[in-house]
């Protein structure tokens, strides 16, 4: 039985199904990530902002999220919290113009569409039943009804409260007031509602009531004038635009509300009216059962034509307590609480501030009796809290960035915490704030908070990150104008206005008057960062304005300002202002004017160039237009010269020293760059449509000699009203490079409240600007990150950022002077906390790679630049990896230069050793891909290096010489013909052989042919003719050419063939009777011979000898024997002697040596083994003997031997 085999096809289908899955076996089936590897997961888009484990105890902070912001959305709301903690919240979709509602699912907000039909929303009230679904009074102006709203817990219902009665006929509330709302123990609901009384044309206050058994409606008034001088003024009653319904203790409702009736005095006698006024108030009304009893709270002094109480809310605590809170508009500037003690009422005024406060007041009791009061602070538009604490009230400023926190709710969880909703003005959302932990107390929920670090006592931003503050002016109003400069010993200069004098508004203007209001000051920085003292370089009546400062290569200081020169000393007004520069070269400040005339020098600005020489810009309004002008100094004098007419605002900087003025043109109206040409300019529009920011540009020169100009693109036109643009309300940079402009978006705003910009790029050619946020009162930041900008706003202690100038250190960090502008009126500079250590725009808890240079390009998301990378996880850097792609199962096994055992290039020919097929190159210069040089390299696979090797291209087996020579490649005797074509290879008088006898065709040269044409044997007098007897004769003079014996002319003359042994004469004679007749025998048996008559001998009569004739016979016999011994062995004897191939089989066997084993011992078929024997053909060493043949061959003639 046959052993079974794998044969080769199958072996190969194996191999190659091992290595496709070998991958797979080396692979756990769960992969573990590495460090620093994401985990992807798909999570909702609210993710950043998860209260989760932000909403905590103690409240600091609140979580501010931006819940719908589909539109204009977010005003009314009206928030409650179910009793399994839900959050829902009631709003007002302006947008849409429908009901909406809000809930926390637990794991995002989720809105609610509740109605969309009609106008539908405003003044909105929600409470929570006993089944914790939340129901929504509210107003549809469309239908000019109420509507009740109720959720079963899985969707939505709108009806009509009071089908039927007048619930608001002709839209009562024109846009302000409030609904009371309320549902009680029963889940009945009450509501009271303010309504005109047809009939008459009052305002008057009425309830309704549903009944929840029977789904029933009552329907009532509360006050239609109680108390009012029925019989003369019946008709003026106002009673409930503010109505607020909660259920007391006793299961009836109580309204809080406002109320205008008319009273009078009359005279006795005649009943004449003496005098008549309205009696405005806070009034009470309470629930009997049957009817309403009605309670004044809080009533205006006689005569004095305010309501004490507007935007108001009852409250009743778990004890029954009953406190309203309320806005007292007798000066728009108190918040006040009434107190109900039995069955009297007490208030008292709680807040108080300088502006409009109070608007939309709520007011909630937590599970003690404290209460917390929210309103919006209409003056600073913002959300205030007041929170009770014994006997008195801490304020915390909820919500300030922006105009936020109007139509505002609060309500309690059941951890006691405040929960606002309200409207953010700005962007037209709603915003729910939730409370939130705060680590670092800085007023920023941890969930928003960048930077939860933060030192106490520091400004921070709206990412929560902080800043290092200096105050650098106080005691007078600086409001205005600054301008830094860094100098070769890398200290700073500033330069600014000081201000009016504190508490004051104006400036001395004699200049006569060396004051300490409104002069140019001047301060150097110290080595520790602070200010130097101040130092007025100009003084005398007003001067200083629009400060700019330049600093030269041999580091002379110039200053170029604005000054009011000259004023009518009768009324005080201006009659003479100027340009001025002030200079100083390292001793002291030396003042000149550069122009002077009634109204000049406005807006100046100041460049030097690089010879130090200064060019200043400015406006010049004595004419009937604004002319635009820059001055030189020619000698001691300054010298004029026009840029542009109707153009004002500019910034002049010398890039590559040549002038380039930006500025804007208000005919026709945009921003232009004029550059100087000779003596005239050559104009450039940088913007060419829209509404453009009417303050002075502000400009920055790269160090590669680009010009920068920072501007606000308003609106599309001055009669647009909205941003919806793409160019619209963007803060916008233009970037000249000689040519061209190159325009970058840094961020867009829904309006245009920017003001007072200032550029600059860093040192890693990323671009910064701030500005001041006019509708905010806030300085903003446009910082760049790895996709573009992020637009921070500073919280400051007051209102602050005009006028800002900024600077950015090396590590991209920003620094900016500016201005507040609110109680106090200060010079202010902070500096950027460094809250990410490199820089490199990925925060430093996923940053592994913490020591990125800033502006390193391609930073991937944890933080390393492509120099740090380590893209195939071995180790080694992107920088140092000269193996960048190690394979996943060798990673562990690389070594610094991130080369694993594969990768390896021991002998550094630039071959990885897995490659490399000469792995100990040496000489670097000629290596191929595939490692090998040419001392190691074989092209022609000869066995002779190619350095070596002076016969290129040998074909395959062929054996080669020393030289990498092959027979077909070599002519050893210079013959012209090649070794193995040439017969005699090392003898040039021979290389023909034609009929492959072994003698040349040449019969001159060595060995040569008689008979070219005749193979033949033959040698001596005539070589290589035919020899038919192998003596050694040539045929034509062998006489005996067949070798029988006989002569050729014996056997032509007998009739033989003289060229075949067996025939010869004798064969086949007559010699009937044996005798010649002459009575002799024929020489028998007597051993007589027989002899002629004349006593010659003849040849014998017998024909063919015996012993030829033996010999015939036993080789016949022994090819017989060996007949039958094949057919009784068959294929049996594998070692038999193969026959020996033609001369053409062997050499295709022998050029495939060794390719495959031979089936037994005798050798292999085509094994050679030399014998160090001549070849009798041509004399080459190069006889071998093949074992499987049993013959000699020669590899130089391809000749058996």
């Amino acid at each position: 039985m046959a052993r079974p085999t794998i044969t080769k096809p199958l072996a190969i289908l194996l191999l190659l199904i091992f290595t496709s899955i070998a991958p797979m076996l080396s692979t756990p089936l769960f992969e573990v990530s590495e460090v620093g590897e994401s985990q992807d997961f798909d999570l909702p888009k609210d993710a950043a902002n998860w209260p989760a484990d932000t909403r905590s105890s103690a409240a600091t902070a609140w979580l501010k999220e931006n819940v719908d912001t589909d539109g204009d959305t977010g005003q009314w709301t009206s928030s409650a919290v179910a009793d399994d903690g839900t959050i829902w919240v009631a709003f007002y979709s302006a947008a849409g113009r429908d009901l909406k509602a809000a809930h926390w699912t637990g794991w995002s907000w989720q809105v609610d569409d509740v109605y969309t039909f009609g106008d539908i929303g405003k003044y909105a009230e929600i409470d929570i039943d006993s089944n914790d679904n939340p129901r929504i009074a509210s107003f549809d102006i469309t239908n000019g009804v109420l509507r009740i709203s109720r959720h079963d817990g899985n969707s939505w219902s709108t009806n009509t409260v009071a089908p039927g009665e007048n619930t608001g006929d002709g839209n009562p509330y024109a846009g302000e007031g409030r609904i009371g709302f309320a549902i009680d123990d029963s889940d009945s609901e009450w509501f009271s509602f303010y309504v005109v009384d047809q009939s008459v044309g009052e305002y008057i206050l009425s309830f309704a009531n549903w009944d929840s058994s029977d789904s029933s409606w009552a329907y009532g008034v509360i006050d239609d004038g109680f108390g009012e001088d029925s019989a003369n003024y019946d008709d003026y009653t106002d009673a409930g635009q503010f109505s607020s319904l909660q259920i007391g203790a006793n299961g009836h409702p109580r309204v809080a509300y406002t109320c205008a009736i008319v009273n009078s005095i009359s005279d006795p006698v005649t009943g004449t009216t003496i005098n008549a006024w309205y009696d405005k108030s806070l009034r009470y009304a309470q629930f009997d059962g049957s009817g309403w009893g009605i309670t004044d709270i809080h009533i205006n002094e006689s005569g004095s034509n305010y309501y004490p109480a507007w935007w108001l809310q009852l409250e009743i605590d778990s004890s029954g307590n009953e406190f309203i809170a309320y806005q007292n508009t007798s000066g728009w500037d108190s918040v006040r609480l009434a107190v109900k003690s039995g069955s009297s009422w007490s208030h008292s005024k709680i807040a108080n501030g300088s502006s409009n406060i109070g608007e939309y007041i709520r007011i909630e009791s937590d599970s003690l009796g404290d209460k917390s009061i929210t309103y919006y602070d209409y003056s600073n538009q913002d959300l205030i809290l007041l929170r009770q604490n014994a006997s008195s009230w801490d304020t915390v400023n909820i919500a300030s960035i922006g105009d936020v926190g109007s139509y505002a709710d609060i309500s309690l969880n059941q951890n006691n915490e405040e929960v606002f909703s309200y409207y953010d003005g700005d962007e037209s959302n709603l915003i729910i704030a939730t409370p939130a932990s705060d680590i670092d107390g800085d007023g920023l929920a941890d969930a928003q908070d960048r930077c939860m670090n933060t030192p106490n006592g520091k400004i921070i931003d709206d990412t929560g990150c902080h800043y290092e503050q200096q105050i650098l002016t106080s005691g007078s109003s600086d409001f205005a104008y600054v301008d830094v400069a860094k100098g070769d010993d890398d200290l700073l200069r500033l330069v600014h206005f000081e201000g009016y004098p504190d508490g004051d508004s104006t400036c001395d203007r004699n200049t006569a008057n060396m004051t300490d209001d409104c002069n140019l000051v001047y301060r150097k920085q110290n080595s520790d960062g602070s200010w130097g003292a101040s130092e007025r370089i100009d003084q005398g009546g007003e001067t200083g304005r629009y400060a700019t400062i330049a600093i030269a290569s041999d580091g002379t200081e110039s200053v170029a300002f604005h000054a009011k020169t000259a004023t009518d000393p009768m009324v005080g007004f201006v009659t003479q202002t100027a340009a001025k520069i002030a200079t100083n070269n390292g001793g002291s400040w030396t003042v000149e004017t550069i122009a002077e005339d009634n109204s000049t020098g406005w807006y100046t600005d100041i460049a030097v160039d690089s010879q130090g020489n200064n060019i200043v810009s400015y406006t010049d309004n004595t004419g009937t237009y604004s002319e635009l002008k820059v001055a030189r100094k020619n000698g001691s004098q300054w010298t004029e010269k026009t840029v542009q007419l109707n153009a004002t605002y500019a910034s002049v900087n010398y890039v590559n020293d040549i002038a380039h003025v930006s500025y804007y043109s208000s005919n026709p109206e945009m921003i232009r760059l004029a550059i100087e040409n000779g003596s005239s300019w050559d104009i450039h529009n940088v913007t060419t449509s829209g509404v453009v920011g009417f303050y002075r540009l502000d400009t920055d020169v790269t160090d590669d000699g680009r010009l920068l100009i920072n501007y606000f693109r308003g609106r599309d036109s001055s009669g647009d009203t909205t941003c919806d643009a793409p160019q619209e309300c963007t803060i916008q940079v233009a970037e000249w490079n000689g040519s061209a402009f190159t325009y970058h978006i840094l961020g867009q705003r829904s309006d245009t409240s920017v003001s007072y910009l200032s550029v600059v790029e860093d040192s890693a050619g990323y671009i910064h600007s701030t500005w001041y946020d006019s509708g905010q009162g806030t300085l903003q930041i446009a910082s760049p990150t790895q996709s573009g900008w992020e637009i921070i706003t500073v919280i400051d202690s007051s209102t602050a950022g005009t006028y800002p100038k900024l600077l950015v250190d090396d590590n991209g960090w920003e620094q900016i002077w500016y201005h507040t502008s609110s109680d106090e009126d200060e010079l202010r500079e902070i500096k950027r906390f460094a809250w990410e250590s490199d820089h490199d725009f990925v925060i430093n808890d996923n940053d592994q790679c913490p020591d990125t240079a800033y502006g390193a390009e391609n930073v991937d998301l944890w933080g390393c630049a492509d120099d740090q990378q380590d893209d195939d996880y071995d180790g080694a850097s992107n920088a140092v990896d000269l193996c960048p792609n190690t394979p996943g199962h060798e990673r562990h096994l690389a070594d610094l230069d991130g080369c694993s055992p594969s990768q390896k290039d021991t002998d550094e020919d630039g071959t990885n050793d897995a490659q490399d097929l000469c792995p100990n190159t040496t000489d670097l210069v000629t290596v191929d891909n595939t490692g090998c040089s040419d001392e190691q390299r074989d092209t022609d696979e000869d066995g002779v290096y190619d350095n070596q090797d002076q016969c290129a291209n040998t074909p395959p087996g062929e054996s080669v010489d020393l030289n990498g020579c092959g027979s077909s490649q070599r002519d050893n005797d210079n013959d012209g013909v090649n070794d193995k074509d040439d017969f005699m290879p090392n003898d040039d008088s021979q290389h023909t052989d034609s009929d492959n006898d072994g003698f040349g065709d040449n019969a001159d040269g060595t060995n040569g042919d008689d008979c070219p044409t005749e193979s033949g044997t033959s040698y001596g007098e005539m070589q290589g003719c035919p020899d038919a007897d192998n003596d050694g004769l040539a045929n034509d003079i062998d006489d005996d050419d067949d070798g029988d014996g006989y002569s050729d002319v014996d056997e032509i003359a007998n009739g033989t063939d003289p060229l075949y042994a067996l025939d010869f004469p004798g064969i086949g004679e007559d010699n009937d009777d044996g005798n010649n007749g002459d009575g002799t025998g024929d020489g028998g048996d007597d051993g007589t011979s027989n002899t002629t008559g004349d006593g010659t001998t003849e040849p014998e009569s017998g024909g063919v000898s015996s012993a030829i004739v033996g010999a015939v016979f036993a080789v016949v016999i022994l090819l017989l024997i060996g007949v039958v011994v094949l057919l009784m062995t068959g294929n049996k004897n594998k070692n038999a002697m193969p026959a020996i191939p033609s001369l053409a089989v062997a050499q295709a066997q022998l050029d495939a040596t060794n390719t495959a084993p031979a089936a037994d011992a005798g050798g292999q078929t085509g094994e050679m083994i030399p014998t160090g024997k001549p070849c009798k053909h041509c004399g080459a060493m190069e006889v071998n003997h093949i074992p499987a043949y049993g013959a000699d061959y020669c590899k130089a003639c391809s000749q058996y031997n």
